[in-house]
């Protein structure tokens, strides 16, 4: 990801509820996993995806379309509810993800992004011996 101009990053775990209230996804996402109340009237929770957290560090960062393009990744801990958890690679309740985030000022220019990611995937995939499958 670095070779595509990715910034790494590193987002924390607890996610605070009135980010997931912006998007109307506490009750159907972070909600159902693991919350806690913090001083105050506080609640945070475990957060199943860095969407919102990172869509919050960006408009805060964002002044202008010449601030753009924006590339973010991260490999964290995420936690999710999942209704049949079990072990093994699927549906488990505690898992790494490694998540990329990109913040265009056109169309065409997510595209031409999007086609340099795809890139480094298959080299990724090809140095572990995987042959993709596009469905």
């Amino acid at each position: 990801m670095d070779k595509i101009s990715g910034q790494e990053v590193l987002m924390t775990i607890l996610q605070p509820k009135k980010l997931w209230q912006e998007t109307d996804r506490w009750s159907e996402g972070i909600g159902k996993s693991v919350m806690y109340k913090c001083q105050g009237d506080g609640k945070v929770g475990l957060g199943p995806t860095h969407e919102e957290m990172l869509t919050d560090i960006i408009r805060n960062y964002i002044q202008s379309f010449e601030d753009l393009p924006v590339y973010i990744y991260q490999i964290q801990t995420k936690f999710r509810r999942e209704p049949r958890a079990r072990s093994g690679l699927l549906r488990g309740r505690e898992f790494d993800m490694k998540d990329l985030y990109s913040f265009h000022s056109s169309e065409s220019d997510f595209k031409k992004y999007y086609e340099k990611v795809k890139k480094a995937y298959f080299k990724i995939f090809k140095r572990c011996g995987l042959k993709p499958i596009i469905t």
